[in-house]
């Protein structure tokens, strides 16, 4: 049967008209009749609307209005669906403004109650839930912020009675969601003052003044305006809460037990922990036991993330094992004394431990710990970072070794059909000795196996040792491959691969927007580059620390390879320097390019122009 095509106003200004069929949008609408207002999403793509004569790009809401022959038009009942309700409000609650759900909430009583919901669901701060409060109980002040901008509280006149909560106790469970951005991203965000929260909370001791809310974030940003809210914290949430985020500063050490214990304690069922210490507070053996227990006391763990990394003793650690929720656990250090055997127990899986681990980020003093982790922990792992090396005998003398034993690690591995994301570096040091340029790419060979990887960081020696063969196989193998970004800052000599090298990357890898690798930039017969191969989407690259030959025939390969390329991370010259040209050339590639992107605006503008004047003539 075939589906009719229905006449949609999209502008009520011009009266141009878009013709939809109903099944073009069947996985978001059912097909219905028409007299009713259809919402719609669009995929995730650029259009250009001649109704506005701007280019969108996905997802956009466009709302259509149906005039109807009816004398009294009404709602259609499609608009009176829950599910749909919610679904529509989802996608406004989307954009920045709120300005349309609040107008949707006022336009009929059917759209109140979800368009409310909505447009309370998550909150910067508690100042616009307090000014609900009666006009007489709060007023506004003005304050500066240690960085020079405004701040906007509100304060109580008088003592609260039973009577102000009736709209409070109103809104407040609406609110899923506390402190979505830190303040200097909101600056018009009006904020409740510490006395406001301390007299809310001293009025009701035993309730939570957010009953259902779901996600707490506190970033005060070192800012003191805000830090002395922190002690109220745990009495705003409840048993509902499931994902807490924390920063903290110096100020705020010695109330980091009491808070942690009380959330713990309020929140039984936490699911992500998100808790994050500034550089004046140490993450010594007292904080470090006090993150322990809070971690212990979760059962329902899903995320765990802990900035500084924090070494993690044996209990905690076969705890985290034991969550069978546990996705995500990261930076957690490894002590130099735990390796080989002891090593492979804490972090083997038998016995069903880490039996949902999908990312894991985690400091070790050497490689070889890094490899003997890697290898106990099979799992299906999508994200993995490891920072190794630290300053040991061990790593000094044998480095090529180590890093060979980490890569090694994952040929047989179970992440090798789903690891995406591979960060791995290692403190700089200075080899003792040069592996064979055959060992290495044998050893960086095995990177291979991982089918599926799309971003791949690697800050190893002996990465400068990597020639065109191995490139050229390494495109083959990462056919999904989007960010490459390898480094070698111990290298002895020129890189290994040439821009000649970069044309299988640019053939096989399509998704590929962001590339840095140490290389010697020697320019090719461009005869090389097959026909309409080419990379749109690369617009920086970082060459500065690479050799170079003649640069306009460097600039005329980079720009066949790379057309909008617009930087080569060389941003340092200096019109008055001595150094005319600048290391190894890179000033006057910069320069070439520049020269060559405004030749191309220039060009543009000229086709423009010329456009316009025909039109006109016409």
């Amino acid at each position: 049967m075939a589906h009719p095509r229905y006449t949609f106003t999209t502008d009520l200004t011009d009266r141009k008209r878009m013709l939809i069929t109903p099944h073009t949008y069947s996985n978001f609408l059912p097909a219905v009749k028409l007299d009713f207002i259809i919402i719609v999403r669009t995929p995730r793509h650029v259009f250009d609307f001649p109704f506005t004569g701007e280019p969108r790009s996905g997802p956009v809401l466009f709302i259509f209005p149906i005039y109807t022959t009816s004398p009294r038009p009404q709602m259609h009942p499609f608009l009176t669906i829950p599910e749909m309700q919610i679904r529509i409000f989802e996608i406004l609650q989307s954009d920045e403004s709120t300005t349309t759900l609040a107008l949707l909430a006022r336009t009929c009583t059917a759209f109140r109650e979800t368009a409310l919901d909505a447009l309370w669901y998550a909150v910067d701060s508690l100042g616009p839930l307090i000014q609900v409060m009666p006009d007489d109980l709060w007023t506004m002040y003005p304050e500066t912020c240690r960085r020079g901008w405004p701040l906007q509280f509100v304060k109580f006149t008088r003592a609260l009675q039973e009577s102000d909560w009736t709209r409070f106790d109103y809104y407040a469970p609406r609110i899923r969601k506390l402190g979505r951005r830190p303040f200097y991203a909101v600056p018009q965000a009006i904020y409740a003052h510490g006395s406001v929260l301390r007299d809310l909370i001293a009025y009701r001791p035993d309730r939570p003044l957010l009953p259902r809310l779901h996600a707490l974030k506190y970033a005060p940003c070192e800012e003191p305006l805000l830090l002395n809210s922190l002690p109220f914290i745990p009495f705003l949430v409840g048993d509902s809460v499931t994902d807490v985020s924390l920063v903290l500063y110096g100020p705020q050490a010695d109330r980091l037990h009491n808070l942690l214990a009380s959330l713990s304690r309020r929140c039984p069922r936490l699911q992500t922990a998100d808790i994050n210490l500034s550089s004046d507070i140490p993450m010594d053996s007292g904080n470090a036991s006090v993150i322990e227990a809070f971690v212990c006391s979760l059962h329902e763990l899903e995320t765990l993330s802990v900035v500084p990394s924090w070494r993690v003793a044996a209990e905690t650690l076969n705890h985290l094992a034991s969550l069978c929720k546990l996705r995500q656990c990261r930076t957690i250090d490894i002590p130099s004394n735990v390796a080989g055997v002891q090593l492979r127990d804490l972090f083997t899986v038998v016995g069903d431990r880490f039996p949902s681990l999908d990312s894991i980020i985690f400091y070790a003093q050497e490689l070889d710990q890094a490899a003997c982790v890697v290898e106990s922990l099979q799992r299906p792992l999508t994200h993995l970072e490891v920072l190794a090396g630290y300053m040991s005998e061990v790593w000094a003398t044998r480095p090529f070794a180590s890093i060979a034993n980490l890569t090694r690690s994952f040929v047989h591995h179970q992440c090798v059909s789903s690891l995406t994301y591979l960060w791995i570096h290692a403190n700089n040091v200075d080899p003792e000795q040069f592996p064979p340029p055959s060992a290495v790419t044998d050893a960086f060979r095995a990177l291979f196996a991982l089918r599926a990887i799309q971003s791949l960081d690697i800050a190893l020696p002996f990465t400068s040792e990597l020639d065109n063969d191995w490139f050229a196989n390494a495109a083959a193998a990462w056919p999904h491959l989007q960010f490459l970004h390898f480094a070698d800052r111990c290298r002895d000599g020129e890189a290994k691969l040439t821009l000649a090298g970069l044309i299988p990357m640019i053939r096989c890898c399509p998704r590929l927007h962001d590339l840095a690798v140490p290389f010697s930039a020697e320019p090719f017969d461009l005869d090389l580059l097959p026909p309409g191969v080419c990379n749109l989407a690369v617009t920086h690259l970082d060459l500065s620390d690479c050799t170079i030959g003649p640069p306009a025939a460097v600039v005329e390969c980079l720009t066949a390879l790379f057309p909008n390329l617009a930087w080569t991370g060389y941003e340092s010259y200096d019109e008055d320097s001595d150094e005319e040209d600048g290391p190894g050339g890179w000033s006057t590639v910069e320069r070439l390019l520049q020269a060559s992107r405004e030749r191309e605006r220039s060009g543009l503008a000229d086709s423009d122009e010329a456009r316009i004047v025909a039109c006109a003539a016409d």
